[in-house]
Order: structure tokens, then C-alpha cells, then sequence
């Protein structure tokens, strides 16, 4: 009797065992983000792609090494990667700054290993052509043109011993509702 009791708690425990490993996988996302503008010997170090995952609560963040690869672990499989921005001003097209996260194998053993569907591409400069762009865009960024940083100062009273007003209020700050 107690022989049978020991085998029935052996067996329950090598499943309890074997459900718990099957339910903590690992996602593992590796991938690689692309300069379309660059020479070769240019530095992807410090990159930021961000991931989110649809039943994740939480941004999952990754920097990539100086030849553009990032790894990260993923909280769930929906997931999608975007370009978050690097130490210099990054210009790309929408549709180069999203990829869809997509199951690319198995990592024999140590968890599932999963990629970006689309490349990750970005441009230093901001006359540069898409991925699928043959032609490139006037930027609109460029487009834009800077307004006037002129501070302005108000008339204080001497006698109230501020300082300027523009050393409190260096701008005039304009609200817009859109």
C-alpha cells in the first residue's frame, strides 16, 4: 500500500513538474536594426527599440551593440518592435520604425527564439530613402521652420527687487488646443 502511494506521488510530481517547464518558455526576441544613409564602419551601438506585447502590461526595452543587434526577452508572443531613438536624431519612414515580432525557431532547449518580421531601418540624414522608396522624400521635418526664441520682459516695479521677468518666465508659452 504505502509502495503504491509512493508511485502515485512520484508520478504526480514528474507532471506537475513537466506542466511547469512546458509553461515557462522562454521568448527570446533577437534582431537587428539597419542604417540605409551609412558607410560601413558606422556605430549602431545605443540604439533603443522598444517592444510591446498585446497581453503585457508593460514596454520591454532592448539596446543594440555597436553592429546593430539587440536581444530581449519577450513577456508574451503578440508583440511588435519599434525604433525608439539612439544618441543621434534618427529619421525613418513610418513603416521602416514598426515590425511585427514573428516566430523564426526553436533555440534547442533554451526557449523559443523569435525575430522581427520587416527590417528595422533608419536614416542619419534627412533627404534618405525608404526601404521601398525609390525616390527620396522631401522631409518634413526639414519643412518646418523654427519660430522666434525671443524671450520677452515684462516691466516689474524696482522697488518689488525681482530679478527680470524673463529669468522667471523665458518664454511665452502658447497653449494650443487642437
Amino acid at each position: 500500500m504505502a509502495l503504491a502511494s509512493l508511485v502515485t506521488a512520484c508520478l504526480l510530481a514528474a507532471m506537475a513538474a513537466s506542466v511547469e517547464a512546458s509553461t515557462s518558455t522562454t521568448r527570446i526576441l533577437k534582431g537587428k536594426v539597419s542604417c540605409l544613409d551609412c558607410d560601413a564602419v558606422y556605430d549602431l551601438s545605443e540604439i533603443v527599440v522598444m517592444v510591446k506585447c498585446e497581453k503585457a502590461g508593460r514596454v520591454v526595452t532592448a539596446t543594440t551593440a555597436k553592429d546593430g543587434g539587440f536581444a530581449t526577452e519577450l513577456p508574451s508572443d503578440e508583440c511588435e518592435a519599434r525604433l525608439g531613438g539612439g544618441r543621434n536624431q534618427l529619421y525613418a519612414a513610418r513603416k521602416d520604425m514598426v515590425a511585427e515580432i514573428v516566430r523564426v525557431g526553436d533555440g534547442s532547449g533554451s526557449g523559443d527564439v523569435y525575430g522581427t518580421s520587416t527590417p528595422l531601418a533608419f536614416c542619419s540624414g534627412c533627404r534618405c530613402r525608404s526601404i521601398d522608396n525609390d525616390g527620396g522624400e522631401q522631409c518634413k521635418a526639414a519643412a518646418r521652420k523654427f519660430g522666434s526664441s525671443k524671450t520677452f520682459d515684462l516691466p516689474l516695479p524696482p522697488e518689488w527687487g525681482l530679478a527680470p521677468s524673463s529669468y522667471y518666465f523665458p518664454f511665452f508659452p502658447i497653449i494650443g488646443i487642437p
